[in-house]
């Protein structure tokens, strides 16, 4: 057939003389091609679209001179067929004078309706790879992103497991299948397998293949890490367990074993342990702190007392009812805790008298407006000293940030004082009776306080 034999681009031909191209990448659903099939046989030939054809010798030189390679209508040409019509109407694009220009011929045809069959696609662009066109060159000679490119090429490296799921599962698009490429066969199957369970959307797809993707790079980092470690088991006396991937990125400072243990962690290069590492930090800046102070050595943040919790409970409840509970004019709460004015100042009070604490302590505040400075702070914490030189001691009387042996004596002296003054006399009563007694004149005292001053909060 020569071109003069068509001097029209539009002809009716022997259905014989076409020929199925090899890189059509549009596959046609069941329900579709039966309903096209039954459209053509309604309408018949006249009644259907032209396929578009380019002269067989065009671009292969050896075919013969009346063949015709169907550039766009394949399925249309196949149904023809199978009609068993002997001819069809053809338009023949003489513009096409090679195979890539034939390609991309039929794949602008499809993509303007949209009926390219992803893995097709993909073993299109494989066939120009092929014949030595770069991802880059692809994408721009059919007007796509290089990464359209890369992803359905990637496509071509899913394992035959995960096709069979994307052949069963109708919800599964290629934008579900993108994500998972490159992560091991196991995962593949099941985020996808979740994906279809749950109805997934894509986004839900890349999130999750984004979280698989960070582990694995995360226990490949891991893994090198290790591998270059000194200490590649836990230096913990009666451990030795491996290292493990653990909580926080890994590090080479940072290996931890499978106990579950914070302790258990250890520098890799050196084996010491994080106990070890914080103790001298501790040292450093315990170091630092004395130097700044111009001391020699760290001060102890409390004084010894020989009087028990329970007594300096005592003499804080009496020192509650005799000189504060009377100052005060509004409660925040039934505890022993509310606020007064002394020399024009907003004073704020909070007692605490649990027994559930191994401890008694109290705060006083000054509120200048603007904020709440403490003016008065006394925490007392029971002790039991196993040391003969210590054992007459039963507390401690908390002392912040001491900055001299000075300041120490001075805390000493207050507390004592502050004990003698407000300590009950000795009594014959059992500390339980003892007890008793002052929790009921502390309710007698806020019953009388109720009384004359309105509770905050309208309580």
């Amino acid at each position: 057939m020569t071109k003069q034999s068509l001097e029209s681009t539009r002809q009716l031909v022997q259905t014989s003389r076409l020929v199925f191209n090899r890189w059509n990448p549009n596959v046609l659903s069941g329900e579709k091609r039966e309903a096209l099939k039954a459209d053509m046989k309604q309408n018949g030939v006249l009644g259907i679209e032209p396929i578009k054809v380019v002269p067989a010798h065009n671009i292969y030189p050896d075919q013969p001179n009346d063949a015709l390679i169907i550039l766009d209508g394949a399925q249309r040409a196949g149904l023809a067929l199978e009609l068993k019509w002997p001819e069809i109407w053809v338009d023949v694009e003489y513009s096409v004078v090679d195979e890539v220009s034939a390609m991309l011929y039929t794949w602008r045809k499809l993509y303007e309706r949209g009926s390219i069959d992803g893995f097709k696609e993909a073993q299109f662009y494989k066939s120009l790879v092929d014949k030595g066109l770069t991802q880059k060159q692809i994408a721009e000679r059919f007007g796509v992103d290089q990464s359209t490119v890369s992803k359905r090429l990637g496509l071509l490296t899913l394992p035959e497991s995960v096709r069979a799921l994307m052949s069963k599962a109708d919800k599964l698009s290629l934008r579900h299948v993108e994500p998972v490429l490159g992560l091991p066969e196991a995962d593949q199957v099941e985020i996808l397998r979740d994906a279809v369970k749950y109805g997934d959307s894509t986004r839900d797809v890349e999130e999750r293949a984004r979280s698989v993707k960070q582990d694995l790079e995360r226990q490949k980092k891991f893994e090198e890490i290790v591998s270059k470690a000194k200490f590649k088991v836990c230096p913990m006396e009666g451990c030795g367990k491996p290292a493990v991937i653990g909580w926080g990125n890994p590090n080479v400072l940072s290996l931890q074993c499978s106990s579950g243990n914070w302790q258990h962690e250890w520098d890799g290069n050196t084996g010491k342990t994080r106990s070890q590492r914080m103790a001298k930090e501790r040292a450093a800046q315990m170091k630092a702190d004395l130097e700044r102070k111009g001391l020699s050595k760290k001060l102890p943040d409390y004084v010894n007392s020989e009087r028990s919790v329970e007594e300096w409970r005592t003499a804080m409840v009496s020192y509650v009812l005799s000189e504060l509970l009377p100052k005060i004019k509004s409660l925040e709460d039934i505890e022993i805790r509310g606020e007064f004015e002394v020399d024009g100042k907003t004073r704020v009070l909070e007692v605490n008298l649990n027994e559930a604490w191994e401890g008694v302590g109290w705060s006083l505040e000054v509120n200048d407006g603007k904020t709440y400075k403490s003016v008065v702070d006394l925490t007392v914490t029971q002790v039991e000293y196993k040391a003969k030189h210590l054992a007459q001691y039963k507390s401690q009387v908390g002392v912040p940030s001491p900055d001299s042996e000075k300041q120490l004596a001075d805390a000493e002296k207050s507390a004592n004082l502050f004990f003698e003054t407000y300590a009950s006399k000795p009594t014959k009563k059992t500390p339980q009776a003892r007890k008793s007694e002052l929790s009921r004149e502390v309710h007698a005292a806020l019953d009388k306080l109720e009384a004359e001053v309105p509770l905050a909060g309208g309580k």
